[in-house]
């Protein structure tokens, strides 16, 4: 279970991959991502391996000749915790001369049935896990709340703390994604509703 899990997370990535991405693979156990090409700057999140994540197309060279990749926007806010709307990700793709190996593996196919079948490692997935990752839909409600509806969303939108598009944003919500929201819009000062997480 715990196999098919890993799986349809990766998988999920698939979905989604906007045209200036390209996907990565998490290969080492956990990769810090930072908020500078910098060993040394402040991590604003870790990856788990297993994890395919987007990254944006052209790797950074560090002045110390590392390569990292910087995520995007939006891959950022679902996978780290940063705490401004100018946050950005990075993660080294190499950590060999820290003594670590390899941390991340790519560019990888934009097919995930291609990258299943050339994944160091790929044809020893369990058939079962691999059924069930592919076919299991992302899981529903438990519960909804009396005080809420259901709604989906159109297109990538972000979270603020407040109802005022000036406000900060404290989270970002992918298309497609389904959210609880309060049943009572709040409406800003100039009239438009918001919908209360």
């Amino acid at each position: 279970a715990e196999e098919a899990a890993q799986l349809q997370a990766a998988l999920a990535a698939f979905n989604d991959v906007p045209d200036h991405a390209d996907l990565f693979e998490v290969i080492f156990s956990m990769v810090r991502v930072n908020r500078a090409p910098d060993k040394d700057a402040p991590s604003v999140g870790v990856l788990q391996k297993g994890r395919v994540v987007h990254v944006k197309r052209e790797p950074v060279i560090a002045a110390d000749g590392r390569v990292w990749v910087e995520l995007t926007n939006l891959e950022l806010w679902r996978s780290c915790e940063p705490t401004d709307a100018n946050d950005r990700g990075f993660a080294l793709v190499d950590g060999k001369d820290l003594g670590l190996g390899e941390l991340l593996h790519g560019p990888i196919p934009r097919n995930p049935q291609m990258w299943l079948a050339q994944r160091p490692g790929g044809n020893r997935i369990d058939p079962n896990a691999l059924k069930a990752a592919l076919s299991q839909p992302p899981p529903p409600f438990d519960k909804i709340e009396t005080y809420a509806h259901l709604y989906e969303v159109s297109k990538m939108a972000y979270v603020k703390v407040s109802a005022d598009e000036k406000a900060k944003t404290i989270g970002c919500m992918k298309k497609g994604q389904i959210i609880q929201a309060s049943r009572f819009a709040v409406k800003d000062a100039g009239g438009h509703e918001w919908a209360e997480l």
